[in-house]
């Protein structure tokens, strides 16, 4: 829907897509994941009126989940069930065209979920579980260096169970847990980005 115009249809879902299966948008572009007997295709309809490609087919068991579009448009990222969890980022070029294959990568966390990318499109931020930890966290993970993400919130003990990447990405607020209500706290990602880029 455009808010100054007239909403327009980009494409039609299947019928047969399983209920509750995420679907993600980007001006004209749509993807969503449908089931084809014992897998899950993740479909890209390229804009209105064109026929569905499929950009990877997976185990019913690995189905992709959450997606997110980069602020560009370049970069679709999902996760893929399973354990471990894996990270795909498929990347697109100005026409919108598939670029090789997808990056891959699995992160040090139990399970994690709610991604947004950061505007430049050079990393991610999530709610992510790490491995051992009891509770979840706000994480920053850097596609040049997917293997240490940075905790934004290593600080504060309690869960974290959402978050906001402010648009520009210089900040992330998030909810923190406590017994009686909770309070919201601001993060200043500018200088922990810098600090980061130069390790």
């Amino acid at each position: 829907m455009n808010l100054q115009g007239n909403s327009r249809l980009i494409g039609e879902l299947p019928a047969d897509r399983p209920e509750r299966s995420p679907i993600a948008v980007f001006q004209n572009r749509m993807v969503y994941a449908q089931r084809v007997r014992d897998s899950v295709r993740l479909q890209l309809v390229a804009g209105p009126g064109q026929q569905a490609t499929t950009l990877g087919t997976f185990p019913k068991l690995a189905a992709p989940g959450e997606m997110a579009w980069s602020h560009d448009g370049r970069q679709l990222t999902t996760y893929l069930g399973g354990a471990p969890q894996t990270q795909l980022v498929y990347r697109f070029d100005a026409a919108g065209a598939v670029q090789g294959t997808p990056l891959s990568f699995t992160l040090p966390f139990e399970y994690w979920y709610e991604v947004f990318w950061l505007p430049d499109g050079s990393g991610l931020t999530m709610i992510a579980q790490p491995r051992g930890k009891d509770a979840t966290e706000v994480a920053l993970v850097r596609l040049a260096d997917p293997a240490h993400p940075i905790l934004l919130t290593g600080d504060d003990p309690r869960s974290m169970w959402g978050h906001s990447l402010s648009p520009d990405g210089k900040y992330v607020a998030y909810a923190s847990e406590e017994l009686r209500g909770s309070s919201i706290f601001l993060i200043d990602m500018a200088e922990l980005v810098k600090r980061a880029k130069g390790q």
